[in-house]
């Protein structure tokens, strides 16, 4: 028994010593059951030591009688004691900005004002440019075009921008799509030309549809920060994930009803966390067409006009779920809606931890999870002529949210913007007109056109009759 202790502790202290030379391990569930360990180099003096003690045949006795279980529970000792074990691909600094402000450098978030640059993307906060809360306010909600005046590759600093108005100073130009009479370019000026600034076309949001995919890790400790973000970027449809709902608490609390009527939610029963909601802009025709049962996965269908209709899909796969037979259900569920809407287009959005996968090329780099997990979904998007757009990291260096379409030439744009968690946003915009629901007209009284003789002579009447 003392030689069994004694055993386990050198190995222990063999750990501490040659943590810099242990590759770094990949752990995940094979079939659900067994422990499985992946290296990329070569097992580290420690581990080679453990599996000579549990496998070398030569050993008269066994050191451990404990079961698997106590086998597994020893070697992940080992691993942690290592301080290279990976089970998620989270980011390993949360403090360090996606989005930082331009002049300070401090994150941009959805707790305040802050502006981005329509040529560059570069975000500043509001009040880092000298942008007062009535100049944010004025223009915020208008189809002014925010962009950085530069000379060459520099940014020139805050002194040397120049805005709209006179009295702000500020390092943004404002740009408005006011149409206005051109009288011509003068036969001589005092000052050369300036260079003229590229600007954005604007797509008729009539005509189009803009979409967030978010991952929210908590819809309700959120609430001002989404309402912010609503505010700003106006969508059309808000696709979400890790929404931490629950039967108790109303859509209505997360979403402005005025704004957001038909939400479609799948929280996750039993236990706390995960879940997946479709929040539909109020007068666009919708309807719930699916909710599993299995797995988190809602789907709902828009009308649209010049098409048979607009199916969108909201996914979650937690990263705890690695058994395979999981992930085939929701790859088969998700098969079955593309079969039964056959000339739909398809938005499929969400967060399917899969870092391994290396969109641009659609291989696989990494080993954080079993390779057949990867296959079956890449072999899934082949066969539904699907694409997955998004190329961008949207956690740390990982893509883990995607949007799958069969219809890539309709998206217009897609782009990640501040997220309200450690995911950043997918922004689409795309070209997709749909049906909407006629409203009542109003009944408005033309007030100069009362009688005003025949309304004293009423008034009279009932202060007479009280």
């Amino acid at each position: 028994m003392l030689h069994n202790v004694l055993l386990s502790i050198f190995s222990v202290f063999t750990i501490l010593l040659n943590c810099g030379n242990f590759s770094k391990p990949h752990v995940y569930e094979n079939g659900g059951n067994d422990l499985c360990l992946q290296n990329e180099l070569s097992i580290s003096l420690s581990s080679q030591l453990y599996y000579w003690q549990l496998h070398v045949s030569s050993f008269k006795r066994p050191i451990f009688k404990s079961s698997d279980r106590s086998r597994h529970v020893h070697l992940l000792l080992k691993l942690l004691l290592s301080n290279q074990v990976e089970t998620n691909p989270r980011p390993n600094n949360l403090n360090e900005s996606s989005y930082p402000c331009t002049i300070c450098s401090r994150e941009c978030t959805w707790n305040q004002d802050a502006i981005v640059c329509d040529n560059c993307d570069k975000w500043c906060h509001a009040e880092c440019v000298n942008i007062s809360s009535s100049m944010y306010e004025k223009y915020g909600n208008t189809l002014a075009l925010w962009s950085f005046l530069s000379t060459g590759n520099s940014v020139l600093t805050t002194n040397s921008f120049s805005c709209l108005s006179q009295t702000d100073s500020s390092a943004f130009s404002v740009s408005l799509n006011d149409n206005t009479d051109n009288i011509g370019n003068p036969v001589a000026t005092s000052s050369p030309k300036p260079v003229a600034t590229k600007i954005n076309k604007r797509i008729n949001r009539q005509t189009s549809l803009r979409v967030l995919n978010i991952n929210f890790r908590s819809c309700k400790n959120k609430v001002a920060q989404i309402e912010n973000l609503i505010t700003s970027s106006k969508p059309d449809i808000i696709i979400g994930n890790e929404t931490w709902l629950n039967k108790d608490v109303k859509s209505s609390e997360i979403f402005p009803s005025s704004l957001f009527e038909d939400v479609f939610r799948r929280d996750r029963e039993c236990k706390e966390g995960g879940g997946v909601l479709i929040a539909i802009k109020k007068g666009i025709i919708c309807q719930q067409i699916y909710y599993s049962k299995n797995v988190e996965l809602i789907a709902a269908q828009i009308d649209i006009t010049d098409s048979k209709s607009l199916i969108i899909v909201s996914v979650y796969r937690p990263p705890s779920k690695s058994d395979i037979n999981y992930f085939k259900q929701m790859l088969l569920e998700l098969n079955d809606l593309k079969l039964k809407f056959k000339n739909s287009t398809f938005w499929i959005s969400g967060d399917l931890n899969l870092p391994d996968i290396d969109w641009p090329s659609m291989t696989i780099e990494g080993k954080m999870y079993p390779k057949e997990m990867n296959e079956i979904f890449l072999d899934l998007l082949n066969n539904l002529g699907l694409d997955q757009l998004v190329n961008f990291p949207t956690r740390k260096d990982n893509i883990l949210d995607i949007f799958c379409t069969n219809q890539p030439n309709l998206i217009t744009k897609i782009k990640s913007i501040p997220g309200i968690s450690d995911h950043n946003i997918v922004l689409v915009d795309a070209i997709c007109k749909p049906k909407r629901a006629t409203q009542c007209p109003h009944k408005i009284f033309v007030w100069k056109k009362v009688d005003l003789e025949k309304l004293k002579y009423y008034q009279i009447i009932l202060y007479m009759i009280c």
